[in-house]
């Protein structure tokens, strides 16, 4: 979900970019509104997930981090984009917060910090592959 979040995160503009006419300061307007959107709903969905079931809560994680990068492949409409955004973050910030408790409840007390550390350092990994996939992505689509 990290690496799906940053790729879209360094795409989404570029896409706008190409398929609109939108000023610079129009899409970053644009991505920054869906971006909070996806971090107050990915809150949301966080204190609720102790109410859900875990099988819920990934099917919920799952069907919304895998819609981003689809509608972003897919949609014939640019400014359906900014959902993606909005879905990208949601996604990975609900999901880092809802599977951290998952994979650190039943690690014993004295393993935590390392399971903890590990849970991060996934979670750090998609930001540097993200960024890696998003250039490959925008250099194949201008390559002659």
């Amino acid at each position: 979900m990290a690496t799906s979040y940053f790729t879209l995160l360094f795409t989404v503009p570029q896409l706008l970019g190409e398929r609109t006419g939108w000023s610079a300061a129009t899409i970053g307007t644009g991505q920054l509104a869906a971006l909070l959107t996806g971090s107050a709903l990915s809150m949301a969905l966080a204190a609720a997930s102790a109410r859900m079931t875990r099988r819920r809560v990934l099917a919920i994680l799952l069907t919304v981090g895998t819609l981003a990068p689809l509608t972003a492949a897919l949609t014939p409409w640019a400014p359906l984009l900014l959902l993606v955004a909005t879905l990208a973050v949601l996604a990975t910030s609900a999901g880092q917060a809802t599977l951290m408790v998952y994979a650190t409840k039943d690690v014993p007390d004295a393993q935590r910090p390392t399971a903890i550390g590990l849970f991060n350092l996934c979670y750090q990994l998609g930001g540097a592959f993200g960024p890696a996939i998003a250039a490959v992505v925008a250099l194949g689509g201008h390559s002659s």
